[in-house]
């Protein structure tokens, strides 16, 4: 599902099968759904998650 204010994207270049979002300025949220459960993978910077 998407939502402007939290810029769902897909990251599956660098994190296979996973979404982002924003969590407040340069901070992210990576994760993936299966069904109606939502694993978070990694919370960071963006430039600690894609270093």
């Amino acid at each position: 599902m998407y939502d402007p204010i939290l810029n769902n994207h897909s990251v599956d270049k660098a994190y296979p099968g996973c979404c982002s979002i924003d969590i407040t300025g340069d901070y992210r949220a990576i994760f993936f759904e299966n069904g109606d459960v939502v694993t978070f993978v990694a919370i960071s910077t963006h430039a600690q998650l894609y270093k």
